[in-house]
């Protein structure tokens, strides 16, 4: 009896011993609404369900595939803010690797445009922050912007305006003036990029013989060519530590496509033909420049990934690239193409065209291009032909006037957030 008693608490302890060292299962985790199901940038998101962690660091939330930052965690609600240019699309939540695909939340995007309008013959620079439009120059002066940029609540627009006779770079930061060159020569800002708290702007200057191309970064100058040939300084990109500037140069006798890295010139052709580099972005550890290349009497528009030519064009007509974005894998770009009679916009992704005016028979051009999730937007103009020219842009295709058609304006930059 003795020997029995031992066993039966034996199995009693083994019994108990494998039920308290029993792992527990991870809950499910599911999503069933979001509160709001749309919001832009930044904009704080309820995402209600269940299984989710009370740690928000082991919350994983995306929009879009687009990592969201977790304000506050529940097992049954998170509060998100919504990232930076997601796009519409399904918001997900990973937990313990765990994953539920949650609804579609729409993003509603935030546009800005810099466009010249002209008023009494005089061009002036204007801004049309999605729908509210605003004058940034000068009325009784001419001025022109190339560029906008915007970071956080803060919005940059970069161009030039003349005093009277000589031309003035400057970019404005919400609507107050920046002068970048000091009125003696003719100097011009083309494009703008903020990093940090840091401000670049990209652009060229007579020197009294020619122009020069450089940068200003906080308003300090810095020069990339030597002034012995004429140069232009396009656009501006920074990543990290590293300053990218396309543009051209001309060799003679003929005018050479480049980039500059951190003040160290690149050619991307080799002179034998007339070519231009236009924009340039740096995305996905590589390096993109757009423009155009004659080949015969024709300009074909092209793009050049790390310095390798990517034609877009077939030579047939005269077309160059102005404008480039990268989105993913997928490289987005827009120009003009002339054929024989007046300019025609036109947009690729990759290398396949994009639709864009709606009556081809009109005078069209793209001039920018910025791409959102699944959304393609591009900046220009459209017209009969006189007497005035709608700005515009156009979304997947579809135009939205930004202009009433009173005068004729051109849209130069475009940013979407």
């Amino acid at each position: 009896m003795k020997i029995q008693h031992v066993v039966f608490l034996t199995i009693i302890c083994l019994f108990s011993c494998k039920k308290n060292n029993t792992v527990p299962t991870t809950p499910a985790v599911s999503i069933t609404t979001l509160s709001p199901a749309s919001g832009k940038r930044a904009s704080v998101v309820t995402i209600n369900g269940s299984g989710f962690s009370s740690n928000a660091a082991n919350n994983v939330v995306t929009f879009n595939g687009m990592p969201a930052v977790v304000q506050s965690a529940g097992s049954n609600a998170l509060q998100v803010l919504v990232p930076e240019g997601a796009g519409t699309g399904n918001v997900n939540v990973t937990v313990n690797g765990k994953m539920a695909a949650g609804p579609v939340f729409t993003y509603i995007p935030e546009i800005y445009a810099a466009f010249s309008e002209s008023n009494s013959g005089i061009w002036q620079s204007r801004l049309w922050d999605n729908g509210t439009i605003s004058t940034l120059s000068d009325i009784t002066k001419v001025s022109v912007p190339f560029s906008v940029f915007v970071n956080g609540k803060d919005v940059y627009v970069a161009g030039y305006e003349s005093n009277a006779t000589v031309a003035v770079a400057r970019y404005w930061k919400n609507g107050t003036a920046v002068v970048l060159s000091d009125g003696t020569r003719n100097a011009y800002a083309n494009s703008i990029f903020i990093n940090g708290s840091d401000v670049y702007v990209s652009g060229y200057e007579h020197n009294g013989s020619t122009y020069v191309a450089k940068y200003w970064k906080n308003g300090n100058p810095v020069l990339l060519s030597d002034g012995t040939n004429y140069q232009v300084a396009n656009g501006i990109f920074v990543s990290g530590n590293d300053i990218y500037v396309s543009g051209y140069e001309f060799t003679g006798p003929k005018y050479v496509a480049k980039y500059w890295k951190n003040g160290v010139s690149v050619q991307l052709t080799d002179g034998t033909n007339d070519a231009r580099g236009n924009n340039i972005i740096f995305s996905g550890g590589n390096l993109y420049v757009c423009g155009g290349e004659k080949n015969g009497s024709n300009y074909v528009a092209k793009y050049w990934k790390n310095g390798t030519a990517v034609a877009l064009t077939d030579g047939s007509r005269s077309t160059v690239a102005v404008s480039i974005d990268v989105s993913g894998n997928d490289v987005y770009t827009c120009g003009n193409e002339y054929n024989g009679i007046y300019n025609t916009n036109k947009a690729w992704k990759n290398t396949t065209a994009l639709p864009l005016s709606t009556d081809p028979s009109k005078i069209s051009e793209a001039y920018a291009i910025k791409v959102i999730g699944l959304d393609v937007y591009v900046g220009g103009m459209e017209g009969s032909g006189g007497p005035n020219y709608l700005a515009r842009y156009w979304k997947n295709g579809v135009p939205v006037n930004i202009s009433d058609g009173t005068k004729t304006a051109y849209t130069y930059g475009i940013a979407v957030k």
